[in-house]
C-alpha cells in the first residue's frame, strides 16, 4: 500500500513533466523559423550598386567661356544617382588636363533633394570661398546646373551653403533657382 501511495504521486509528477516538455516542443517550433524572417527583410534593404555613365560639365583649363562635357562612369545605388553625380563633379579631378576642377579646395556636397523639378543642392561653407573672379564663379555654378539638369526630373537648381539659401555668390545672383544654360556648353567635344 505504501508503494502505491508513493507510486501514484510519482506517476502524476512524471505525467505532468511529460505534458510540460511536449508543450514546450510545440512552442519552440515557430521560434526556429522566426530568425530567418528578418534576414529576408535585411536583404530587401540592401541597395544594389551599379555603374552608370553620366556627363559632368567641366571648366576648360585655357579660360575659354564654355563647359566641356566629360563622360564618367560612377557607382550609384537606386536612389542616389543625382547625389553621386554631383559628388563626382565637385570632389574628383577631371580625366583630361584640358579641364580643371574649379571648386574651392575642401568643397563638399552635404546633400541634394529633388522635388517638383527642383534640385536643391547643399554645399559646405567652402563652396562660397572662391575669390579668383567672376569667370570662375559663373563657370562653377553653370557646371553644377548643367550637370544636374541632364536628369529629366530636374529643370532648375537652387544653391544652399550649410543649409542656408545662397542669395549672391561673388556678383552672381542665386536667389532664384537656375535653369539649364546650353550656351555655356561646348559642342562636339566629348571626353
Amino acid at each position: 500500500m505504501q508503494i502505491r501511495k508513493r507510486l501514484i504521486p510519482t506517476l502524476i509528477a512524471m505525467l505532468f513533466c511529460l505534458l510540460l516538455v511536449s508543450g514546450c516542443d510545440q512552442k519552440s517550433a515557430p521560434n526556429t523559423t522566426n530568425p530567418t524572417a528578418p534576414s529576408t527583410n535585411q536583404t530587401d534593404n540592401v541597395k544594389s550598386v551599379v555603374d552608370k555613365k553620366v556627363v559632368l560639365y567641366r571648366v576648360p583649363a585655357d579660360g575659354t567661356q564654355y563647359l566641356l562635357p566629360e563622360t564618367k562612369t560612377i557607382k550609384v545605388t537606386d536612389n542616389n544617382s543625382v547625389l553621386a553625380t554631383l559628388k563626382a563633379l565637385v570632389e574628383t579631378a577631371p580625366q583630361d588636363d584640358t579641364m580643371e576642377n574649379v571648386f574651392p579646395k575642401g568643397t563638399k556636397v552635404l546633400g541634394v533633394t529633388v522635388e517638383n523639378g527642383l534640385a536643391t543642392v547643399n554645399f559646405n561653407k567652402e563652396f562660397t570661398t572662391r575669390t579668383d573672379g567672376e569667370y570662375t564663379t559663373v563657370m562653377m555654378v553653370n557646371a553644377v546646373v548643367n550637370t544636374l539638369t541632364q536628369y529629366p526630373n530636374i529643370k532648375k537648381v537652387q544653391f544652399l551653403s550649410e543649409g542656408k539659401k545662397i542669395i549672391v555668390l561673388g556678383q552672381m545672383d542665386l536667389e532664384e533657382p537656375l535653369s539649364r544654360n546650353e550656351t555655356f556648353i561646348k559642342k562636339n567635344k566629348q571626353i
